[in-house]
């Protein structure tokens, strides 16, 4: 089914790619992506289009049009190909350490569509049916920044599976629940009480976490001097977690755990912040500056909770993939990852620094993104994938 051009979807999808199988499998995730979600569409009604920007492909393999089978059209759901080619890559610093800038490429596919509301997402996520039921209910308004959990999976879904037995295998399988408030073992015991109260639980749980993390550390520690400053951790955490369990924290913390794979705004709000901010880094902590700037220039924060989530297959993102079951030290094991490998990425201090000026201002209306951001002046090739007709 051709879609006019003048279609407006109720929702815009943004992510990126390129065939160049990035932390082994691509295709396989994608095809997965793709096809669950057209299913999804299909069953709810949901008018999506789904926008790939596919950003500096290899010459020497398949375009994403050719590489991915395309699922059976219909009504709700058309897919838009938008290329970024290579001679744009150079131009950027580190183009060489880098095959694609995520977050630049967002800004590409959020600066074209044409849906009422734009979610950017990554093409290893699979969403919960409850989720994608929120979705196409007229429960999405303006002003709003939504943002949801993260369940990792292992990257083993079984292929030509439907949909239902995709969701069912994920939830058999949850290594790992990224929260507002940090990364969680999955168990059984930990499964009871966050699908009872999972703001309550994960809140809790990161707060005897953090505390059990900085006890050891004051009491191992020989660097005396540094006694004030855990201290202080200490009576922040505490306050933290009184205010938020009544309810009170306000803009105090707002969701950034994982904010690359869901972040979900009404389009003007994204063109008010000036979608992400285009460093040419490494995506990590770009995405979670995004948040605080969208939270701080008036979007009010909606966290979407159990049952609705999101199903993230593990790989390896370049970083390295997410260090399990260490509270307190992730921010530092991955930042060591990148150092080994070279890569250029926003340092923790320089990270504090721009959350504190953002949270000191109170309302910076946009990112530090020029006018044209998105490469909004670039005349890029697009094509409409034409998929089976059902």
């Amino acid at each position: 089914m051709i879609h006019s051009s003048l279609w407006e979807p109720r929702l815009s999808i943004v992510v990126t790619s390129r065939n160049d199988d990035h932390g082994g499998g691509l295709l396989r995730r994608m095809q997965v992506f793709v096809s669950t979600l057209s299913d999804q569409c299909r069953r709810y009604g949901l008018d999506a289009e789904v926008i790939v920007v596919e950003w500096n492909p290899p010459l020497e393999r398949q375009r994403l049009q050719e590489a991915i089978s395309w699922p059976k059209a219909h009504r709700n759901f058309v897919v838009r190909i938008i290329e970024v080619p290579a001679r744009i890559h150079r131009q950027y610093k580190h183009s060489e350490k880098f095959g694609l800038f995520q977050m630049m490429a967002k800004n590409v596919g959020i600066r074209r569509a044409r849906g009422r509301f734009i979610l950017c997402t990554n093409v290893d996520v699979l969403f919960s049916e409850e989720l994608i039921q929120f979705l196409s209910s007229p429960a999405l308004l303006p002003g709003r920044i939504y943002r949801v959990d993260r369940y990792d999976v292992p990257d083993d879904l079984p292929m030509n599976s439907n949909t239902r037995e995709l969701l069912e295998h994920c939830e058999r399988n949850i290594i790992q629940v990224l929260t507002k408030d940090g990364y969680f073992p999955w168990s059984k015991a930990f499964a009871s009480c966050y699908r009872t109260n999972p703001r309550v639980t994960s809140t809790v749980g990161n707060f005897l976490k953090r505390l059990s993390y900085h006890m050891n550390r004051l009491i191992r520690s020989p660097d005396w001097p540094r006694l004030p400053y855990h201290l202080c951790l200490l009576g922040y955490k505490s306050a933290r977690f009184v205010l938020r369990s009544f309810g009170l924290d306000g803009h105090l913390s707002p969701h950034v755990n994982a904010a690359g794979d869901f972040t979900l705004m009404a389009r003007e709000d994204w063109l008010i912040v000036a979608g992400y901010s285009e460093m040419e880094v490494h995506p990590w902590q770009v995405d979670a500056l995004l948040v605080w700037t969208a939270v701080y220039s008036g979007r009010k924060q909606v966290e979407l909770l159990y049952p609705m989530r999101i199903f993230h297959v593990e790989h390896d993102s370049g970083a390295g993939s997410v260090p399990r079951r260490k509270p307190g030290v992730v921010e530092e094991e991955v930042e060591q990852r990148m150092a080994e490998r070279g890569l250029p990425h926003i340092q923790s201090e320089e990270y504090l620094r721009r959350v504190t000026e953002i949270r000191r201002n109170r309302s910076p209306v946009r990112s530090n993104n020029e006018e044209n951001w998105g490469l909004v002046e670039e005349r890029l090739v697009e094509t409409v994938v034409e998929m089976r007709e059902a």
